[in-house]
């Protein structure tokens, strides 16, 4: 998960959904509150008529003989107004506590009551309740008796006051007659209707509206790993061709599809690795044809080299006594041993470039074999070596010799005495260390060690090829091993582990 969304494709599909998921949110938000609002809008203008319509119902003259007129009180009035009210509408005179209705007014908000009474339009206000609202609608109203000979008398409901002469008090207020004997009331109409149905309504919009955001984004992501897919071909492709040649199969050549952007890229990375594979061949070739050369003038030098030696051998050893005979004999046979070690050593590396060595293994004392080494080196007193009598590995005694003899020859032309040997097992793998108590190795020469031809000393004037730490390397890797330097300070120590060889393979 963690490397898919490190990947191109990942980021596209996080930026596809997380875009996808903004629109969509902003256009539910403005879809969900203008249908929110028509939702609202529209039952508020329903119930706005229905209002309009108690209203003018409730203003409407209202006929009575004149003793009638003059006996109803304002709550008489009230009463016979209400009659024509439809759902949870009220008039009241003044809202006080003791009017009847008084419970039901209470429910409107004393500022809305305020604002109902100080204007002469309609006011309404949208109240919270619980998960929905309260649509509340007031508005001031006034009450006309008629006073007409002829007509539909009016009955003063059984709560009414009997008839009297003398003027009421409040809450039954005194009678307005006026000079024509028409009489009004100022009253207030209240009317509070549930928006429950309309607020169900608009939380399934809302739950839909969550749903379609969640599709959109799935879709989105989906999507967004297409696009990034479709995209990022030509840099799949590149990373096949790459890792093609890289396991040694195929060229660098790459199909051109994919974004122009990207196919430019490829076209540039083809045109590249053609130029790249010209001269890697060039170089492929070059580097054969020295190896060839090396390995040829080697084995046509090794001959008359070996025949160089022998017969500078028998010039050192027939001059006798002291003199420039002598002095020439023993150089010459000195720069002929040096000659033939060399021609020796590019023998064996031009055999480990062609990949021509084998390993023949064999059970041997390790302390026995490293003695012989000695002797045969002519390094005897000046080495001291540590290692069980009982001691015995299996591996190529042969190159265990080159390993263990370069790394001597190392120490006694580079380093200083005395030179210690240490074999010991390591759980099944064998570990020699060969140390000298020399100047040391330069920091800025422990990466460069085991290059070929590669010398500490600038001059050269220590003699050597330059190959020997090359071939211990070689040697150790051939047989499964390793070979480790440290040279802080004095002394400088070369560490070999090598497992069996049955263990190596």
């Amino acid at each position: 998960m963690r490397r898919f969304l490190s990947g191109l494709g990942g980021r596209l599909a996080i930026a596809c959904a997380l875009i996808a998921v903004v629109c969509v949110v902003v256009t539910g938000v403005v879809m969900y509150t203008s249908a929110r609002n028509n939702i609202l809008q529209a039952e508020q203008e329903r119930r706005f008529d229905e209002f309009y319509a108690m209203r003018v119902k409730a203003e409407e003259p209202m006929p009575c003989l004149p003793d009638e007129c003059a006996a109803l009180t304002d709550q008489d009035l009230l009463a016979i107004a209400s009659d024509g009210l439809r759902g949870p509408a009220l008039l009241a005179l003044d809202g006080t506590a003791d009017e009847p209705g008084a419970g039901f007014v209470g429910l409107f908000p004393e500022s809305f009551q305020n604002a109902v009474k100080k204007s002469d339009r309609v006011s309404w206000l949208r109240q919270r309740h619980g998960l929905s609202y309260d649509f509340l609608i007031g508005a001031p109203v006034t009450l006309t008796m008629h006073p007409q000979e002829t007509g539909t008398p009016v009955a003063p409901p059984e709560t009414a006051a009997p008839k009297s002469s003398a003027a009421p008090t409040d809450p039954t207020r005194a009678p307005d007659i006026r000079a024509e004997g028409e009489r009004t009331v100022a009253a207030y109409l209240y009317a509070s209707y549930s928006m429950d149905t309309q607020q169900q309504q608009i939380n399934a919009l809302a739950a839909s509206t969550i749903w379609l955001v969640a599709i959109m984004a799935l879709v989105a992501a989906l999507a967004g790993v297409a696009l990034a897919r479709w995209i990022a071909r030509p840099v799949r492709q590149l990373r096949n061709a790459v890792d093609r040649l890289d396991a040694g199969h195929g060229t660098l050549d790459v199909d051109v599809k994919g974004v122009q952007e990207l196919t430019g890229l490829v076209e540039a990375f083809n045109a590249a690795g053609h130029r790249l594979e010209a001269a890697m061949g060039e170089l492929t070739a070059k580097e054969a044809q020295s190896r060839r050369f090396v390995a040829d003038v080697s084995h046509e030098l090794r001959t008359p080299v070996t025949a160089m030696v022998a017969m500078a051998d028998v010039l050192e050893n027939a001059s006798g006594g002291e003199g420039p005979v002598q002095e020439a004999a023993a150089v010459t046979a000195r720069s002929a041993r040096r000659l033939h070690a060399m021609t020796e050593d590019l023998l064996e590396i031009s055999r480990f470039d062609a990949s021509r060595n084998t390993v023949q293994a064999e059970c041997f004392n390790v302390r026995s074999q490293v003695l012989v080494l000695l002797e045969s080196r002519g390094m005897g007193p000046g080495v001291h070596v540590e290692a069980d009598g009982e001691l015995r590995f299996t591996t190529d005694p042969r190159r265990f010799d080159v390993v263990v003899g370069n790394l001597l020859v190392n120490a006694a032309n580079h380093g200083g005495e005395p030179i210690k040997v240490q074999a010991f097992k390591d759980g099944t793998s064998l570990v020699v260390k060969v140390g000298d108590h020399g100047r040391g190795i330069p920091a800025e020469s422990m990466d460069r060690l085991f290059d070929r031809f590669y010398k500490t000393d600038s001059s050269r004037s220590r003699g050597g090829s330059g190959l020997g730490l090359s071939l211990v390397q070689e040697n150790c890797r051939l047989l499964g091993g390793s070979v480790k330097l440290s040279s802080a300070g004095h002394p400088t120590v070369f560490t070999v582990r090598l497992p069996p060889q049955g263990a190596a393979g």
